[in-house]
């Protein structure tokens, strides 16, 4: 099944609405001013009780075709690189995978692979596992948990991180301050193998400054660069610039 059809099937397609009017739609009055509660907390004070607050709320109002049909840009522009990658690797770790939509695809793709999906969200992570059984994905494993406490031992040949250090606060400055995202990048080192690789994908608010100041954080990590590109895709009707990096353990 390729991409298009994969996402046509879960009814996501692309719209032109405002993200809040097209909530406010789709929900009851009284579901609407608990979202505006929820996201704002979320905006406001980005800590895991708000995040999980957020993301289990998407599933328990049905509103998670909507919160893809507002990136789905951003989606057809990261899914086909990340999917390059994959053919390389035997065991893959979506750190974040939130209710699987893109894990389960790469685990359909690549039924050779076997796929572990991270995520902090137990109603998220529940939808993830129907859609698993739904696909008959066999090659996937969903595990509730917070990046932070990871205890695994170099067991992956391929960690993804799409999007997932986004929710560091200061992400777009003072990146060698940052202790929180220092720390999330010496988990994935954890969890590689020797000779393992990370896929980082990011959309920070100023490319150039951010990825000076990235590419030093992960050498200081102990990371080098295999390869980085530039992307872009619209969210929200705005063109938003994204970049990726794909990483291995220095020598």
């Amino acid at each position: 099944m390729n991409l298009d059809d994969y996402l046509k099937k879960e009814g996501i397609e692309e719209t032109t609405m405002d993200p809040m009017n097209l909530f406010k739609s789709a929900l009851k009055e009284q579901d609407y001013k608990l979202f505006e509660e929820v996201s704002s907390s979320y905006m406001n004070k980005d800590t895991i009780e708000n995040a999980i607050k957020l993301y289990d709320f998407f599933v328990e109002k049905n509103l998670t075709t909507i919160k893809y049909s507002l990136v789905i840009s951003e989606i057809k522009k990261v899914m086909p690189i990340v999917l390059k990658e994959i053919p390389e690797h035997e065991k893959i770790l979506d750190i974040g995978c939130n209710d699987g939509l893109k894990t389960i695809y790469y685990a359909m793709s690549f039924p050779n692979s076997k796929f572990v999906g991270l995520d902090i969200s137990p109603l998220a992570l529940e939808y993830a596992k129907n859609k698993a059984n739904e696909y008959e994905c066999k090659n996937i494993e969903f595990i509730e948990g917070n990046m932070l406490s990871m205890d695994y031992d170099k067991e992956f040949d391929l960690v993804l991180m799409d999007h997932v250090l986004q929710d560091t606060s200061c992400f777009d400055s003072q990146l060698g301050q940052d202790f929180m995202l220092l720390e999330k990048l010496n988990k994935s080192k954890e969890a590689m193998t020797d000779d393992g690789e990370v896929f980082i994908a990011m959309a920070p608010n100023s490319l150039n400054d951010f990825n000076f100041q990235f590419t030093h954080l992960i050498n200081e990590v102990g990371f080098e660069s295999i390869k980085s590109d530039v992307f872009w895709y619209t969210k929200f009707g705005v063109r938003q610039d994204g970049i990726f990096y794909l990483v291995k353990k220095k020598n």
